[in-house]
């Protein structure tokens, strides 16, 4: 992985005009002054290389960091010389942009696998209102499946550190601040620390490019990265073809917390339930079908998602998201279950299902250990398979993908994890374009091929009450399916009918006559009529 370009730049602000160009300067050393709208920028700090990995995986060795530092003034380029290499800074103004290209040559025998340069570094005159700047978190994007860009905006003035490159994979990121607030504007060549990443071999050159854009007066961010949000949409064609947006309700009747000997799978969250009495079962799981219809037809919806068709069975595991595999772990539901679908299909409802990109490992004897492999497998050709057996079996058209996560390993051996390939969902869309795909982890490319999945109620990835104006910018169709329930409904019920206006689809609860389903219901209705 290589990390590139490990930005400081000091800015003391005081409230000013919102910026409308970067001045830069230079001197004997190379980069001298940056000023934006007048106000000097730059922090005396050499740039060079903060960190330097070369070799194979498993035997990798830290680079020497002596540097010989040269700089030619009319091509306004820093040359850094090292032992293994050479790196070139070149500064470009444009539109009023500040802009580095930097070019990493790899002279050394073995293959550079991380790299960080630090370009400058900077300090704004106050803190941005965004909580990761409040915290002093490290604030990264990269343009894996993303538009990358990052805002640093305060009172009245501000900029974007964009990465000008969709490809090949790189990261950038304002790093976290020292003990005086400077930060690092970070640039990375590679993104996971993994062998998953691109190297930079012996003899070749890899250049990155990003810029600094002034935020401009009256208008949103994203119309500073226009150029960027046009690559970003022809990389990814929008294919989403949903014209319903009424709502969905949610079904969920299968529960770990009532697990019994007499109900094992713990369906109609109900640990008294004697399952082996079959008739009993039938009835009680067709009448909670029926009931689940009346609620969906009184709410105008379009139809609905069972998150557990296989039951909740196993201690550790929920949401299994493995159709084909209902027969083994609830042969009594899977006895009832065409009956239980056909209710919603035949009153002219869609149905839908929970699958993973993942396949259950039942080799160990005792199911308690039965776990989820994630990895070494065709995520798109088993996610595939699962689609065509509730196609097939039941008629169905939803699918929420829940836990679209892609696992590696970093080079110290560690588990990580980050979001599949959009070009997973791509494939699927393009080979099912009847079908509604629900991603639970949203990238911003996903939205190109499917209809991903936000919640309302406050976490560390929820407070969504509508699809992002970033996504809105790259495709002004593009809707996301908005999980309301347990969150803040009432308090931002105009965000929700503006919503609902706009054409992202609720969520609701259906399996029971949910408290919140009137308003849920009264929100979508106002946004109709506004649409």
């Amino acid at each position: 992985m290589i990390r590139v370009a490990t930005l400081f730049v000091a800015a003391w602000w005081g409230a000013a005009a919102l910026a409308t160009n970067f001045e830069p300067g230079y001197g004997d050393a190379g980069l001298s002054r940056l000023r934006l709208n007048g106000t000097e920028l730059l922090a005396p700090f050499p740039p060079g290389v903060a960190t330097i990995r070369l070799g194979a995986p498993g035997r990798l060795r830290e680079g020497e960091r002596e540097v010989t530092q040269t700089f030619d003034a009319d091509a306004r380029t820093t040359r850094l010389t090292y032992a293994w290499g050479e790196i070139r800074l070149n500064y470009k103004e444009a539109d009023g942009r500040f802009e580095i290209e930097c070019a990493i040559e790899n002279r050394a025998p073995d293959p550079i696998a991380e790299c960080t340069v630090n370009l400058f570094h900077f300090k704004l005159p106050r803190l941005p209102d965004d909580s990761r700047w409040q915290r002093k978190f490290e604030i990264a994007t990269d343009n894996h499946d993303e538009i990358p860009w990052l805002l640093a905006d305060w009172k009245d003035a501000g900029f974007v550190f964009a990465l000008d490159t969709l490809d090949p994979p790189a990261r950038i990121a304002f790093a976290t601040p020292d003990a005086e607030g400077v930060r690092r504007a970070q640039g990375r060549r590679a993104l996971w620390r993994s062998p998953e990443d691109p190297v930079i071999a012996p003899g070749e050159t890899r250049t990155f490019r990003v810029s600094f854009r002034p935020l401009v007066s009256g208008k949103p961010p994203e119309a500073v990265i226009e150029d960027l949000i046009a690559d970003f949409r022809r990389k990814f064609p929008r294919i989403v073809q949903w014209p319903d947006r009424r709502m969905i309700g949610m079904l969920a009747i299968a529960s770990n917390a009532h697990r019994s000997e007499k109900n094992p799978s713990g369906w109609l969250n109900d640990a008294a339930l004697d399952v082996k009495n079959s008739k009993l079962f039938r009835r009680k799981m067709l009448a909670q079908a029926d009931t689940a219809v009346r609620n969906l037809k009184n709410a105008n919806a379009q139809g609905m998602i069972f998150w557990s068709p296989e039951g909740e069975r196993i201690p550790r595991l929920s949401y299994i998201g493995d159709p084909r595999l209902i027969k083994l772990l609830s042969p009594d539901m899977d006895a009832v279950a065409d009956e239980f679908f056909a209710r919603f299909t035949r009153a002219g409802l869609r149905a839908g299902v929970c699958v993973r990109p993942s396949r259950l490992d039942t080799a160990p004897a005792d199911e308690a250990e039965w776990q989820h492999d994630l990895m070494n497998f065709d995520v798109a050709a088993e996610l595939s398979s699962k689609i065509d057996y509730a196609r097939q079996r039941w008629g169905c058209t939803i699918f929420y993908i829940d836990t679209n996560t892609h696992y590696y390993y970093r080079h110290d051996g560690s588990l990580a994890g980050r979001p599949f390939d959009a070009a997973i969902l791509r494939t699927l869309a393009e080979k099912y374009p009847d079908i509604l795909i629900v991603p639970e982890i949203p990238t911003t490319a996903y939205y190109a091929y499917s209809v991903p999945y936000r919640e309302l109620r406050e976490h560390a990835f929820g407070g969504h009450a509508a699809t992002s104006p970033l996504v809105r910018s790259v495709w002004p169709e593009a809707f996301s399916l908005i999980n309301p329930i347990d969150g803040p409904i009432e308090e931002r019920k105009e965000e929700l009918i503006r919503s609902a206006a706009a054409g992202n689809i609720l969520l609701f609860r259906c399996w029971f006559a949910d408290t919140a389903n009137p308003l849920l219901q009264r929100i979508y209705q106002e946004g109709a009529t506004e649409n």
